[in-house]
């Protein structure tokens, strides 16, 4: 459990590759750390919150740890590795640490 903050993101779609880190500018805009955020609850419930231009995305549900893995209302996955969290939503790969 506790808040995970953006790192970096990475997309590809159609042979086109976005990647940028936390505090570098994409499309007009710095993309701060608090951009993308990640609440694990310990009562089993998830908030997402992605305010990063071209993927606006706020949602919730429930998560549950299988070792290094978490899985998200069986929809997407995250590997854990001490306080980084690498979470894959279809094309978009978030980093984000607590």
């Amino acid at each position: 459990a506790g808040e995970y903050k953006f790192v970096s993101y990475k997309a590809t779609s159609g042979g086109v590759s976005v990647e940028y880190k936390a505090g570098e500018t994409y499309m007009g805009v710095t993309v701060e750390a608090d951009a993308v955020t990640l609440e694990l609850k310990k009562d089993g419930t998830y908030t997402f919150t992605s305010t990063i231009p071209g993927f606006t995305v706020s949602n919730s549900g429930t998560w549950e740890k299988d070792g290094k893995t978490i899985k998200f209302d069986d929809e997407y996955t995250a590997e854990l590795k001490g306080k980084t969290l690498t979470m894959e939503m279809g094309n978009a790969t978030f980093t984000m640490k607590r």
